[in-house]
Parts: C-alpha cells; sequence; structure tokens
C-alpha cells in the first residue's frame, strides 16, 4: 500500500510539471459590456499589449473609470481631410491636461504642453473603420525643457464608435521621444461633426522603450489619460 501511495504521488508531481501548477492565464481581450468590432480586440490588442494592459475588459473599465471615453459601435463618423491634395487627416492643435496617471498621480492636473496631431477614420466598406494618427508635440512655458517635436510617431489602427462619437485605437511603433524609440498604444476618443472635435480624450500605454540612461521616458505599462474639451482645428 504504501508503495501504491509513493507512485501516485511521483505521478502526480509529473503531471503538475507538465501542465503547471497555479500558472497564471494569459490576459484575455474577450469583452461583454463593450463593442469595439473584431479588428480592434485581436489586431490591435494583440499578446504584447494586453501583457501590458492585462484583461481587455478590466483595462476600458479602468479607463472609463477614470475620466477616459470609449465609444461603442460599428459606425464612427468619418473623419477625413482632402486626401487629393495629399492631406493624411484633419489636424488639430490638443492640450494635454492629465486626468490620469497610473504610475504617478502626482502629475494629475498639470498640463504637460500639448500635441499637435492628425486624425483619420476611414468608414469605407471593406476597410473596417481603419485609422490612422500623426502626432508632434507642442512646447509649454511650463516645462521649456521640452521644445516642440521632442516626441513624435505615427500608426494605424481601428475605430469604434457611432453617430458623432468615436473612439480610434492605434499602435505607434516608430515613435521618438528625443532620440530614445518607443512603442505605444494611443486611444483617442471625442466627438466629431464637420470639422468640429470635442469631448476630448486621450490614453496613451508606453509598451516598451530603447535605451533610456537618463530615465526621460515614463517606463512600459505607464497608462495615461489627457483631456482637452475642444481641440483647436489647425488651418495652414
Amino acid at each position: 500500500m504504501k508503495n501504491q501511495f509513493v507512485c501516485l504521488a511521483n505521478v502526480t508531481i509529473i503531471l503538475l510539471l507538465m501542465f503547471g501548477c497555479g500558472s497564471e492565464e494569459k490576459p484575455s481581450n474577450k469583452l461583454i459590456k463593450y463593442n469595439l468590432g473584431v479588428e480592434i480586440q485581436e489586431n490591435v490588442f494583440n499578446e504584447e499589449v494586453l501583457s501590458k494592459v492585462g484583461n481587455l475588459e478590466n483595462f476600458l473599465d479602468l479607463l472609463t473609470a477614470n475620466g477616459m471615453r470609449v465609444s461603442n459601435g460599428a459606425q464612427p463618423p468619418t473623419i477625413m481631410a482632402d486626401i487629393l491634395k495629399g492631406d493624411f487627416g484633419v489636424r488639430y492643435t490638443v492640450e494635454s491636461l492629465c486626468i490620469y496617471d497610473g504610475k504617478n498621480s502626482s502629475n494629475v492636473g498639470e498640463v504637460f504642453g500639448g500635441f499637435f496631431m492628425e486624425m483619420l477614420i476611414d468608414t469605407e466598406p471593406g476597410l473596417n473603420n481603419l485609422g490612422r494618427l500623426r502626432y508632434s508635440s507642442l512646447s509649454s512655458d511650463n516645462y521649456p525643457e521640452y521644445p516642440n517635436g521632442i516626441d513624435s510617431g505615427e500608426g494605424s489602427g481601428y475605430a469604434s464608435g457611432g453617430a458623432d462619437n468615436f473612439t480610434l485605437f492605434v499602435l505607434v511603433e516608430n515613435a521618438r521621444f528625443r532620440n530614445i524609440p518607443y512603442k505605444a498604444l494611443w486611444i483617442i476618443s471625442g466627438s466629431y461633426n464637420y470639422y468640429l472635435l470635442t469631448n476630448f480624450t486621450m490614453c496613451f500605454v508606453i509598451l516598451e522603450k530603447g535605451n533610456d540612461p537618463n530615465d526621460e521616458l515614463a517606463n512600459p505599462g505607464t497608462i495615461r489619460i489627457f483631456s482637452d474639451p475642444q481641440p483647436d482645428m489647425y488651418w495652414d
């Protein structure tokens, strides 16, 4: 009988080694309360992004609980400039008032300059609400050490929403802060009606960064939310 118990114990140990014991499940991109579309769930919230934000449903709950707008639906407004003239998208200058920082709450209430942004959402059938974003930072009198263009990048993704409301989810893989390369998830939300942009909130999540010996750029996993009630359209 004793030998039988020893054998069972050995078998149990082997099974635990084979299949794991108490191993954490991978974060899920499944949604119950939100309707964003399969392209956003699978193409934007891939394994790399989920490894930084955790379960998608919980991540969106965190954002909405801290002032970020998330628009449901598969019919966002079209946001498009004159493509025939070579314009990328509709251009705005955006103020960066921090309303949430998951790593450093002392940043809340600070205005970190702003951004010059170009946004595009193409709602043509078959494009699945394809979106693009290009941005470049604007200087602030409060932070003279950060000149125009110190932070820039662009990327593509997809949008959700309905009527005038939209949320654009974009992966940026070629961004730079000074000479520090980084990858980030950007989420842009607002209401759009014939170039007028209101109820604007934006979130970024740092996914990866290059060599940063002076710790100038936020660390991977940092989640920040910014707001601007009504960005200014940029006419050139």
